[in-house]
């Protein structure tokens, strides 16, 4: 019996002269088969800030953590936001009907420590 993929890489990028918005790919990788899921014309965040060079961040987490944030009592989001901080951890801020709950997922491995995909 084979073991099912243990991390997920999140890559996110915007460029600034694009007016499509940004794109986060989501990458799990097994034995057997790649899966790859791109989210393209996103939104660069909460700021007003105008982006004039090109945004690249990239983390690897475990995918179990990062299930059980999604999967988290199946609440009803009004909004989710998602922060890349390199070397530490994937954050997730999610807006609910009754209120705001924040994530951190911890990172196993920065950017710099593997290929992007």
């Amino acid at each position: 019996m084979s073991k099912s993929a243990k991390q997920v890489d999140l890559s996110a990028s915007h460029s600034g002269a694009s007016a499509q918005g940004g794109r986060l790919l989501v990458s799990v990788e097994h034995a057997s088969a790649t899966i790859k899921t791109i989210f393209s014309n996103l939104n660069k965040g909460l700021s007003d800030e105008v982006i004039e060079n090109n945004v690249n961040a990239s983390v690897r987490v475990d995918l179990k953590k990062l299930a059980q944030v999604l999967n988290f009592n199946q609440q009803l989001v009004d909004q989710a936001s998602l922060f890349f901080n390199d070397n530490l951890a994937l954050i997730l801020h999610v807006t609910l009907i009754k209120g705001n709950m924040t994530f951190y997922i911890p990172v196993i491995q920065s950017a710099n420590q593997f290929e992007d995909v």
